[in-house]
């Protein structure tokens, strides 16, 4: 199973940038999407479509 673990949003931004990590949006909701994007993520249905992530990269999930 995997662990989760929470980080800081400079953290995740850092990974993001270095290209460690994917940022996802948590809400399956069109609108909150919409309403919660940050620049460099992908929604979550898009992540879902898409099937397993890219390996070795950490997945950064975030709702506001």
């Amino acid at each position: 199973m995997a662990a989760y673990t929470r980080v800081s949003a400079e953290e995740a931004r850092r990974a993001v940038d270095r290209g460690d990590a994917m940022l996802v949006n948590a809400y399956d909701d069109e609108a909150k999407w919409q309403n919660t994007r940050v620049q460099g993520a992908t929604s979550f249905m898009d992540f879902t479509r898409a099937g397993a992530p890219p390996p070795n990269k950490r997945v950064i999930f975030y709702c506001a």
